[in-house]
C-alpha cells in the first residue's frame, strides 16, 4: 500500500467521521408540545415532569385561550396534543380537521363557590333563588361553564363574565366585586378550607377531560407514550391528587 493511498484512506475516514458527528448534532431530540387551558396547567406540568423522567423526552406545556384555537384561522392550531376540559371545543376542532383522535382521561363537575366568610351562607345550590341580589362570576374563557350555569341556575341570577382561570377561586373572589363563582370541582376542592362549595343536582352529568391528538402532531410515538401515562395507574393517581374524578376500570 503506497503512502499516497494511505493518505487517501485517512482523509476519507476523517471526512466520514465529521459527516457522522454533524448528522448527530443536527438530529432533533424527541420532544412533545402540549396545549392546555390555564385550568389544567398544574396537572399537565406534573404529568409532564413524570413523563420527562420516565422517557427523557422534553415536554413543553403551552397555555392557550380556547377562543384563539381555530383550525380555519390564518395561524391554525400547532402542537402535538391538546388536554381539554371543554367538550364543545373538542367537537369543533374535530369537525375542522385539527384532531385525529380523542381519548377521555378523567372527568369533573361544575360547582358554585363562595368564600366561607361571605355574607351569604348556603348549604345547597337550591338556596340561591332566595338571594336574587347575589352576583355570580363565570370564567371568560369557558363557554361550557356559562352554558351549564345558565341552564341550571335561576333565571334572575346576575352573571358577570370576568373570572380568570389563572387565579385560584378563593383569590378571585377576594379581589373581585362578585359574591360567587362557577368553576370546576377540581379547582374548588384544592381550596375547600376557604370556600363554600355548592354542587349542582345529583343527576347532572360529569364533564369529560379529554386528550386530543392534533393533526399537526410531529411526534406520534411520543404522543402514544404520553397517552399511556395519562391512562396508567400513575396518571390516574396524579389526576386524583388534583381532585379530578377518574373512570372506574
Amino acid at each position: 500500500m503506497t503512502t499516497h493511498f494511505r493518505i487517501k484512506i485517512f482523509l476519507l475516514t476523517v471526512f466520514l467521521f465529521h459527516l457522522g458527528t454533524a448528522g448527530c448534532r443536527k438530529t432533533k431530540k424527541p420532544e412533545l408540545e402540549i396545549l392546555v387551558p390555564a385550568s389544567l396547567a398544574r396537572v399537565a406540568e406534573e404529568l409532564g415532569t413524570v413523563f420527562e423522567s420516565n422517557y427523557r423526552i422534553a415536554v413543553h406545556i403551552r397555555e392557550v385561550e380556547f377562543s384563539s384555537l381555530n383550525c380555519e384561522s390564518e395561524g391554525g392550531v400547532h402542537g402535538d396534543l391538546l388536554l381539554c376540559d371543554h367538550p364543545d371545543l373538542g367537537r369543533v376542532l374535530t369537525n375542522q380537521g385539527c384532531v385525529s383522535r380523542s381519548i377521555p382521561v378523567c372527568c369533573t363537575l361544575p360547582v358554585v363557590v363562595l368564600l366561607k366568610e361571605s355574607r351569604y351562607q348556603m348549604q345547597d345550590i337550591e338556596e340561591m333563588p332566595e338571594h336574587p341580589e347575589l352576583t355570580l362570576s363565570v370564567p371568560k374563557d369557558s363557554a361550557v361553564l356559562r352554558k351549564i350555569a345558565e341552564s341550571v341556575l335561576p333565571e334572575e341570577t346576575r352573571f358577570v363574565v370576568d373570572a380568570d382561570f389563572q387565579m385560584s377561586p378563593a383569590d378571585f373572589l377576594r379581589q373581585s366585586k362578585t359574591d360567587a363563582l362557577v368553576t370546576w370541582e377540581f379547582l374548588a376542592e384544592n381550596e375547600k378550607d376557604d370556600l363554600q362549595i355548592l354542587r349542582f343536582p345529583a343527576n347532572f352529568h360529569a364533564i369529560p377531560v379529554e386528550t386530543h391528538v392534533l393533526t399537526s402532531c410531529q411526534n406520534v410515538q411520543s404522543c402514544r407514550l404520553f397517552i399511556e401515562l395519562l391512562t396508567s395507574k400513575t396518571g390516574t393517581e396524579i389526576f386524583k391528587k388534583h381532585c379530578f374524578r377518574v373512570f372506574s376500570k
